[in-house]
């Protein structure tokens, strides 16, 4: 499916995972618990963005798992290796 798309839609996936797991650091509770439930729970939506994008589903929900366990420093760090921060 991803074949059919142009390079632009898939960096615009591949954003929203990325903010997705920077919302898992947020200090906003509501920021962060839309961030969890949405990358650590099975979902349709978020089944649809992975094979968009080429990543394994359970993959991505256990990398936001194992973030939640890290301290904040730890997580920033694992965070980097996870995605490209540009911004």
């Amino acid at each position: 499916m991803v074949s059919e798309w142009g390079n632009g839609e898939k960096k615009l996936w591949l954003a929203v995972i990325g903010r997705a797991l920077k919302d898992l650091d947020s200090t906003d509770w509501r920021i962060r618990d839309e961030a969890r439930a949405f990358l650590t729970r099975p979902s349709r939506d978020l089944y649809m963005v992975c094979d968009l994008v080429g990543f394994d589903a359970q993959a991505v929900m256990e990398a936001a798992r194992h973030m939640e366990d890290l301290g904040e420093s730890e997580r920033r760090v694992y965070l980097r290796s996870l995605i490209d921060e540009e911004d």
